[in-house]
């Protein structure tokens, strides 16, 4: 089963996609994609591929959703991120 869920993000014109996929064995993978559009463009950001495997869906797309988030607090501009 394969499953794909986007989430928004702090940063202006960012979004997290992150897919999660049980393999045969029962356990579940996670991977994480980045999608920045400004001025009419797309630039896509796929994140490294685990090799960790998690017990359920929730922890594996908890998983991605914190990769994707960590590396936006570490490479993106301070000024691109929206105050609360």
């Amino acid at each position: 089963m394969i499953d794909r869920k986007t989430f928004p993000t702090d940063y202006a014109g960012c979004e997290i996609t992150v897919v999660t996929e049980q393999l045969g064995e029962g356990a579940w993978a996670a991977v994480a994609t980045i999608h920045q559009y400004r001025d009419g463009a797309t630039r896509t950001i796929d994140l490294p591929v685990p090799t960790r495997r998690f017990e359920t869906k929730a922890a594996a797309e908890d998983f991605g959703l914190r990769q994707a988030t960590d590396w936006l607090e570490a490479n993106m501009p301070r000024d691109e991120k929206r105050v609360a």
